[in-house]
């Protein structure tokens, strides 16, 4: 079986937007793509993130007009990023350390795409490659062969929450 990539899960070509488009406009953008992330900048020069987090948080709840506040006003400014071709587990350990749900992906200096802590829990259905994955975002090496067969036949639930 082939290992995954980051290449072979990530959303490519990521719409982007410009930091002084005004946050109506980006959102707007993010209506259109369905989309709660937009990259800020070009693919060869990504200067930041705008979440619909940022746009709560940043926007609404200090009362900021969305017709005046640019982008690079309430954009995230610190952006974290992996290769194409990084494997799903490096992925995730990026994504823990810098306590990130999203990365940007590149390839030969260039922003290629995006992958989300979603895309990697899914990775393309494979239930022991999603198992692994999440125990790399959480921290903890993988669990044996029998533990991963009772953690799937399990349900939803974890060890620290009712889910």
């Amino acid at each position: 079986m082939q290992t995954l990539t980051v290449k072979d899960i990530m959303t490519a070509s990521p719409v982007m937007t410009k930091p002084t488009q005004t946050i109506k406009e980006a959102a707007i953008i993010m209506k259109e793509n369905d989309c709660g992330v937009l990259p800020v900048g070009t693919p060869t020069k990504v200067l930041g993130m705008l979440t619909d987090r940022d746009i709560a948080i940043r926007l609404v709840a200090e009362g900021k007009d969305a017709l005046k506040t640019q982008v690079q006003d309430i954009m995230s400014k610190q952006v974290f990023m992996c290769e194409e071709g990084d494997s799903l587990e490096t992925a995730a350990e990026h994504m823990r350390k810098h306590d990130v749900s999203r990365l940007i992906v590149c390839d030969a200096n260039m922003a290629t795409g995006i992958v989300t802590l979603a895309c990697l829990l899914r990775n393309k259905g494979d239930r022991r490659k999603s198992d692994k994955v999440l125990h790399e975002l959480l921290g903890r090496k993988t669990p044996q062969k029998k533990q991963t067969v009772e953690m799937a036949t399990a349900g939803a639930g974890c060890e620290s929450c009712d889910a």
